[in-house]
């Protein structure tokens, strides 16, 4: 076996480690330029769970144990001790303006007060048409849309996109968003307000059609139906911004300024799928310029691996700064390899890893995630956090190796320093992995680690582990324990 040796920094001790591998200073060409100075604190905007699902409680949880300081604001949080000095986001605000949801199938359900709000808030494709033909369709209430053919039921309910192509419908939405924002400040006394965030951020919006060809529906513009992008509007009625695009970045522009008198640092966070597709090339189309409100603060990649550090076009556009993009991939838990990529490359350009939307593609809960994923999705954050010289991170792309003084990652093993309590996390993915520990430095406690990474107690852990020359090891017995997480305190 190879071996690989590393350092962890715990307590001021340097703690070597070794595994299997090389961590060789990568050669990646990569666009995304590396901050030149890091001085990150705890509370850092970026150091974010935005997971929308899974329940108050567990995300609070899992917050609270892996240093987490900012989260998607879920029903119920301020009741809970763990939410005490957050910083709360809201997650897709404009869909709390309206009632977002149409039945197709229920039409006659609905008052003509209710149709009318519909035609006047939200995307027509042709207003000459009664309802519901005119509208243009949002997404569709499926997780995979890839498995549902046009005539599917479920093609029946979808989500419908507003428009800001006029002040009016600006206005509306920012209005009561801003409600929302002042009653959950009074709501919320032991957090306070951050900012939004948005899932499907793309100035096109997240509409949905089907291409002529086309034997499924996908996300589209309003150019899909009109040829232009621009909503269809009855005869006699302006619009203020000729373009769909236009009138959605005029949108954030004027939120943000509105949010500003709430919180003067406020932020915009925006997940998209692709980055230049669905991020870059809409603003560069309208020709916003870098620096103007209406682009993000911090713009989360949704797709795995390192290709958005790849992307020419995205980094030539001036919009994205390394320190202020993070991978946040939900669908490679069962393909760790791609995992692995994704942390490791951006870790060792200075850019943050992060949770978003699911845990995992169609799974609702951290508590089904596999702890390595747990782990592995904290550390390019914990990097920055630790603030961990760019220099001093080694990532090997070929062999699948990340390494630095607080954190590794390969397919043997990972582990990272929790930026806060400054305990060792880690995960054996190979049962003849080994730690070897630093001079002098004694294990005061290793700990098991539950779903949300809570430690709890277990009077027969340490038979799993042997201590010899230096390196912690598994013993024969500890070889079952692969897969789950642990942590170690040092003995001050």
């Amino acid at each position: 076996m190879n071996k690989l040796i590393t350092t962890v920094l715990v307590s001021s001790l340097l703690v070597p480690f070794i595994a299997k591998g090389n961590a060789n200073s990568s050669s990646q060409n990569y666009e995304a330029v590396p901050p030149k100075e890091i001085n990150y604190k705890l509370d850092d905007y970026r150091n974010y769970l935005g997971l929308w699902c899974g329940g108050a409680k567990e995300n609070l949880t899992f917050a609270k144990n892996m240093a987490i300081k900012n989260v998607i604001y879920l029903r119920g949080m301020e009741k809970f001790p763990e939410s005490k000095g957050l910083r709360f986001f809201i997650s897709d605000p404009e869909y709390i303006t309206y009632k977002r949801c149409v039945d197709f199938k229920k039409i006659k359900s609905y008052s003509k007060a209710q149709i009318d709000d519909w035609r006047e808030y939200c995307a027509m494709k042709d207003a000459s048409l009664p309802f519901p033909d005119c509208m243009a369709t949002g997404w569709f209430h499926r997780f995979n849309h890839r498995e549902m053919k046009p005539d599917h039921p479920e093609y029946g309910y979808c989500t419908l996109i507003p428009h800001f192509q006029t002040n009016k419908n600006i206005n509306r939405a920012v209005s009561r968003i801003m409600a929302r924002v002042n009653e959950l400040v009074k709501k919320c006394p032991n957090m306070k307000f951050g900012g939004f965030v948005w899932d499907v951020p793309q100035l096109d919006g997240d509409l949905w059609g089907q291409p002529k060809g086309s034997k499924r529906y996908q996300q589209c513009g309003m150019s899909l139906w009109r040829g232009v992008d621009c909503v269809s509007v009855p005869d006699g009625v302006k619009l203020d911004y000729p373009t769909f695009c236009e009138g959605r970045a005029q949108f954030y522009r004027e939120l943000r300024k509105a949010a500003e008198k709430v919180n003067p640092d406020v932020k915009l966070i925006m997940d998209p799928a692709r980055m230049y597709v669905q991020y870059v090339e809409p603003y560069q189309r309208i020709g916003v310029k870098v620096g103007d409100p209406a682009l993000a603060d911090y713009v989360q990649m949704e797709h795995g691996g390192d290709e958005y550090l790849l992307d020419k076009k995205a980094w030539a556009s001036g919009y994205l700064q390394t320190e202020n993009v993070a991978t946040a991939c939900d669908i490679y838990a069962y393909s760790f390899d791609i995992e692995i990529r994704a942390i490791g490359s951006s870790a060792s350009v200075g850019a943050w890893s992060v949770w978003f939307g699911n845990p995992m593609q169609t799974n609702p809960s951290l508590v089904n995630v596999p702890p390595r994923l747990k782990l592995s999705r904290s550390l390019a954050t914990w990097e920055n956090l630790n603030n961990t010289p760019i220099e001093k991170r080694k990532w090997n792309k070929a062999n699948l190796v990340y390494d630095s003084p607080t954190a590794h990652i390969s397919k043997d093993v990972l582990w990272g320093i929790n930026p806060e309590t400054k305990k060792m996390f880690f995960c054996f993915l190979n049962p003849n992995a080994k730690i070897k520990l630093p001079e002098g430095c004694k294990i005061e406690v290793i700990r098991p680690l539950d779903a949300l990474f809570s430690e709890y107690f277990y009077p027969r852990v340490m038979p799993n582990f042997k201590i010899e020359n230096g390196q912690l090891s598994l013993t024969e017995r500890g070889k079952m324990c692969v897969g789950d997480a642990y942590s170690i305190t040092f003995k001050k």
